[in-house]
């Protein structure tokens, strides 16, 4: 009988407090009702602090005080009364237990709307924490930059860590075999996108395992072996980063194709770039490529794809973009084109040398800081400076 009650606690419990409920509520009317009658003087404060003490002592801390020390007899004696107890006020408590089911979906649903409204505000005031933290020596830089990513996760947009269009490995459909087999032991990769006729019209995902596994001829191009090809899977390039996650585990997917609001194609994100995001790139220490160089405080050599906001933290600067992301990106946005190498602009107190690019990207860029000096639109470059020195 005891082991029938605890299959069902929930019942259990409300019957207890059905019970527990009506005997301090009847026990308080009783004793009302004496006191007025045998001591009419007597105010309703008094009664209530008399039966507070009686039930408190009575009625709570003395029958779980004994019911703790010697529980096994207590519940093979009060087991029989329960028993018969949550079959005598089934009904009572198939009412009470739904009336509590909806309240509790309805405060909960609230408190979920509450939470997601205020959840972006929220993850700000905690990331400025972290910040002073680490400011303060409380948190290592690798500590805050785990917990910043863990806290931004929810709010993360894909297109901050897919990787651009100009940075995807693919193949086109006329590929040779030959050719295709040499890249893919090159670049080490298991998932490569194939497009047809243009880079922009992705087909399929080709799978290493599947190629090792087909008997093609090296001769042969990758146009006769699209039944390999594993249908590409398209996500938008404002999808959340927590829903990318969630979706790529639900549908089994490794990599996915970034498209943008007009339906091109605008980089690639797969679940290793995912959890990335949230503990950083994992890679040997001989195998890291720093993204900047600084030579002193007024003159840094950078990779165009370090962020805008950690060279600004870098450089002690506050360049601001509405679209860019990276430093490359917002010198494409001031000088509107793709610049060569050599090529120098100046803006916002800063002087952009372009020392490595390609037709279609800009790889590195030399920035300095020049400042104004007193005589009248002459401006002292700090290259000058450095060179005479």
């Amino acid at each position: 009988m005891i082991f029938d009650l605890l299959e069902h606690p929930q019942k259990l419990l409300v019957t207890i407090l059905i019970c527990n409920t009506t005997v301090n509520t009847s026990a308080t009317l009783a004793a009302s009702n004496i006191f007025t009658k045998y001591i009419p003087q007597a105010d309703y404060i008094l009664v209530v602090i008399v039966m507070t003490l009686l039930i408190l002592i009575i009625g709570e801390v003395t029958p779980k005080t004994l019911a703790i020390k010697v529980a096994p007899k207590i519940a093979l004696i009060v087991a029989p009364i329960l028993y018969f107890l949550t079959i005598i006020l089934t009904p009572f408590i198939f009412i009470f237990r739904n009336i509590s089911k909806f309240l509790v979906f309805i405060f909960s649903h609230i408190q979920y709307r509450n939470v997601t409204e205020s959840n972006e505000y929220k993850s700000e005031e905690m990331i400025e924490i972290i910040k002073q933290s680490h400011k303060e020596g409380i948190l290592n830089k690798e500590e805050s930059i785990l917990l910043g990513n863990v806290i931004s996760f929810p709010n993360s947009e894909v297109w901050r860590i897919m990787r651009p269009r100009n940075e995807i490995f693919s193949f086109s459909t006329t590929t040779k075999m030959s050719e295709l087999r040499q890249k893919i032991k090159e670049k080490k990769y298991s998932r490569t996108p194939v497009w047809e006729d243009e880079e922009e019209n992705i087909i399929g995902i080709l799978n290493v395992r599947e190629l090792v596994k087909s008997d093609c001829n090296k001769e042969d191009i990758l146009e006769n072996y699209k039944s390999i090809l594993a249908k590409p899977f398209f996500i938008p390039e404002t999808m959340k980063v927590d829903n990318l996650l969630k979706t790529l585990q639900s549908s089994k997917q490794h990599l996915a194709i970034v498209i943008d609001e007009y339906g091109s194609v605008s980089g690639l994100v797969t679940m290793e770039d995912v959890i990335e995001s949230i503990i950083g790139e994992v890679v040997d220490k001989e195998e890291i490529v720093p993204l900047f160089y600084k030579y002193n405080p007024s003159m840094i050599e950078v990779e165009s794809k370090l962020e805008l906001a950690e060279f600004n933290e870098i450089f002690k600067v506050n360049l601001k973009s509405d679209s860019a992301a990276t430093i490359g990106g917002y010198l494409l946005e001031k000088v509107k084109r793709i610049p060569k190498g050599g090529e120098l602009f100046k803006f916002d107190n800063l002087q952009f040398k372009v020392i490595g690019a390609e037709p279609n990207k800009i790889e590195k860029i030399l920035i300095t800081k020049v400042r104004k000096l007193k005589k009248k639109n002459e401006l002292f470059d700090l290259n000058a400076t450095i060179a005479e020195g």
